[in-house]
């Protein structure tokens, strides 16, 4: 079955923090997960599935495990276990059928945006690409030494003594991080909070956490859970077009 999002093409964002993940040193995992970021649609597309047509979502693609091995060369059965895992670490939700499956890229909206989907490349000349670049760099350079600023700020919070471990301290690092680059810098009193909730954690749960609320792209911390709320499952269920939508375009 091949992939029918009708929109794998143009490009993705693809965040540095993908080699935080602890699954990144497995090139097949890599493999698949760049495959359905570069594959899901990013706006809605209509395609049928088990002989209903459907309307996929932004981050959403229909596709299955024979369509993904022979993309990406990965053995049909690993790319199976790939995919539980991807679900168990809540990056995916799948919906299966009977020759396929809708999957959905959670937390698609975080950090790919619309903006960034653009086909049409910029087609000036060299020298007014040149002078664009550098206003970009010199944007980035600033944004930099802002979030150095707020980092600095935040490091200076003391850190309880049961947590200050290595690999807790650059967890702790890696969140004053996240939270600049989205705009949500802590404030001190937010922090010395954040630093009670972990401290009753433990360090190794509370190492856990920080990974998984900047994988996810949160702006508070959030313990991993393998269960799948409510609110979750109502958004990645499909339901037929029914003759009203028919008629009024879709």
């Amino acid at each position: 079955m091949n992939c029918t999002s009708g929109t794998a093409r143009g490009w993705i964002k693809l965040h540095r923090r993908l080699w935080e993940n602890p699954r990144s040193h497995d090139p097949e995992w890599l493999a698949v997960w760049v495959y359905l970021l570069s594959h899901a649609t990013h706006q809605p597309w209509r395609t049928d599935f088990d002989g209903k047509i459907v309307e996929l979502k932004p981050g959403q693609l229909k596709t299955g495990r024979d369509s993904i091995a022979e993309a990406t060369g990965v053995h049909p059965s690993k790319v199976r276990r790939l995919l539980a895992k991807m679900k168990c670490d809540q990056q995916i939700d799948q919906q299966a059928g009977v020759k396929g499956s809708i999957i959905t890229v959670l937390n698609w909206e975080s950090y790919q945006r619309a903006d960034q989907q653009n086909d049409h490349q910029p087609t000036s000349d060299r020298p007014t690409s040149d002078q664009q670049a550098t206003t970009n760099n010199n944007g980035k350079n600033k944004e930099k030494e802002k979030n150095k600023k707020n980092t600095q700020s935040d490091v200076s919070i003391p850190i309880p003594l049961s947590l200050q471990k290595p690999e807790f301290q650059d967890a702790w690092q890696q969140w004053q991080v996240h939270r600049n680059e989205v705009k949500r810098p802590m404030t001190p009193t937010s922090a010395r909070a954040q630093l009670q909730k972990l401290e009753a954690m433990g360090p190794e749960r509370a190492v856990a956490t920080l990974n998984h609320s900047i994988t996810c792209s949160y702006l508070a911390i959030v313990e991993p859970q393998n269960k799948t709320t409510q609110d979750r499952h109502e958004r990645t269920q499909f339901k037929p077009l029914t003759d009203d939508d028919h008629k009024n375009g879709f």
